[in-house]
């Protein structure tokens, strides 16, 4: 005979991982991040002059425990670059939370503020960020399928530098610009 208690634990082994499980320790964060493709292990070298390629070494000095170094010219960058991670003095742990409470919470700035006791100005840069980099991913799969038009256009919507036409769609933020 199956007990109620155990139909529940069964159901509940195909359910994801909770933010919290994810992010308990920075390394289960990077894990996480790896896994879903939101950080690389391996990226191009920095240097114009230089094909290599960047990987990551450990280096404790700096706040994600890691740095990327060029095998080739052996410049260094961080983990960072080209990530909505990059430019912040937050860590990987709390972006994550932050990410996850746009997401899968869907709650406004103040409450993700007032949640994770960060100030408002560093969630709106965050929740921008991600905003923004889901609108260039959006555009390079619409223009990677031509999905905007098959044939260049010209018209009155369609600016002289532009072959497709310009769509505006206004999403409106509102949110105060200090932390009082």
């Amino acid at each position: 005979m199956v007990s109620r208690r155990d139909v529940i634990e069964n159901n509940n082994i195909a359910l994801p991982p909770t933010i919290l499980d994810i992010t308990r320790t920075h390394q289960q964060t990077l894990n996480w991040l790896l896994q879903n493709n939101l950080l690389s292990r391996t990226k191009n070298c920095l240097d114009e002059n230089c094909d290599g390629e960047m990987h990551w070494i450990n280096d404790i000095s700096r706040a994600d425990g890691v740095i990327m170094i060029c095998s080739t010219c052996a410049a260094t960058s961080t983990i960072r670059r080209d990530t909505v991670f990059y430019n912040s003095k937050l860590s990987l742990m709390e972006i994550t939370r932050i990410i996850f409470h746009l997401f899968a919470n869907h709650i406004t700035i103040r409450e993700c503020s007032r949640t994770m006791g960060i100030g408002r100005r560093s969630v709106a840069k965050i929740y921008a960020k991600v905003r923004s980099a889901i609108s260039w991913y959006v555009l390079d799969v619409l223009q990677g399928d031509n999905l905007l038009g098959v044939e260049p256009q010209t018209g009155a919507n369609v600016p002289e530098e532009h072959e497709y036409p310009v769509v505006e769609v206004d999403e409106s933020l509102f949110s105060h610009t200090s932390d009082n």
